[in-house]
């Protein structure tokens, strides 16, 4: 689980890969940052709900409404259908930032400042050199490569689809696979220190 975790933690951020929104670990330099996200992707790793729990602050957030707190948090890690330590598992190889309180935001793009890009829309091109296509088909003639960009649905995601109709920043048409992008608004894990310990204070999605 150890190695795993590592691994996991470095998968996209070490080496740095190309692209704006590559993810990046700036989290480093904060005393004991590092050894309390080793110790969340290890727990992660096995999928141990009380361990992943037990790194949560008691108030943890978990929504926008009054559905939150470590039991509840424990509760959602253990449900059946494995949402919440699956989402925290694809969101820990995304690197993390240092926000302007001291605290830590994972993923890394999610500190970092999007301008006017509409955040319900806007999807992150997750890895370097993917294929923006001209059309749905799978052959279709590749207009250009795309490396950790931000792109915005045209017509609306459909997840069930393999494809999305997508646009780049400088207004070109095309379509991206499902797999290859990550809403701007989708889930993101906040930690707090708190008398020496880091805590995770907020793990939701949406906005």
């Amino acid at each position: 689980a150890a190695q795993q975790a590592k691994e996991q933690l470095g998968r996209f951020a070490s080496p740095r890969q190309a692209g704006r929104f590559a993810p990046r670990d700036d989290c480093a330099k904060a005393s004991g940052a590092a050894a309390f996200r080793l110790r969340l992707a290890e727990a992660v790793a096995r999928r141990d709900a009380p361990a992943v729990a037990a790194l949560a602050d008691p108030a943890i957030r978990l929504s926008f409404g009054d559905d939150n707190g470590r039991e509840r948090f424990l509760q959602k890690l253990q449900a059946p259908d494995g949402e919440a330590m699956r989402e925290l598992g694809a969101l820990l190889p995304l690197g993390c930032a240092i926000d302007e309180g001291g605290g830590l935001t994972m993923p890394w793009f999610f500190a970092q400042d999007m301008g006017d890009i509409d955040g319900y829309d806007a999807m992150l091109v997750q890895g370097t050199g993917v294929a923006l296509r001209a059309g749905p088909e799978p052959g279709a003639p590749v207009s250009r490569k795309l490396s950790w960009d931000v792109v915005t649905l045209v017509a609306g995601l459909y997840p069930d689809q393999p494809v999305q109709r997508v646009r780049t920043a400088d207004g070109v048409v095309g379509y991206l696979p499902t797999a290859s992008l990550r809403s701007l608004l989708d889930y993101r894990l906040l930690a707090t220190r708190t008398g020496g310990e880091w805590r995770i204070t907020a793990f939701v999605a949406g906005d």
